[in-house]
């Protein structure tokens, strides 16, 4: 599964700063492991992708993404909602 984390709204001049992206789980931090990883598709324009492989039914909740720096952040929700057994 791949959640693509889009809408860093910041201006445009403050997108080439460095950005301290972090993700949450059901509001609690998420860490990447074997499973779940956060990549940066374009890091520079904010879009990151969260990936979690081997879906399992304990993987439903509210995930997000949140885009820091010194200037303020923004952050991105997705709910996720697992149907059958998974992959």
């Amino acid at each position: 599964m791949l959640l693509t984390c889009f809408g860093i709204k910041f201006a445009q001049f403050f997108i080439s700063l460095p950005w301290n992206v972090d993700r949450k789980k059901d509001g609690k931090k998420l860490v990447d492991d074997e499973r779940v990883r956060l990549h940066a598709i374009n890091a520079s324009h904010g879009s990151y992708e969260l990936a979690i492989d081997k879906i399992v039914a304990e993987d439903a909740g509210v995930y997000e993404c949140i885009a820091k720096n010194k200037f303020g952040q923004e952050s991105f929700e997705a709910r996720v909602k697992v149907v059958g057994n998974g992959i």
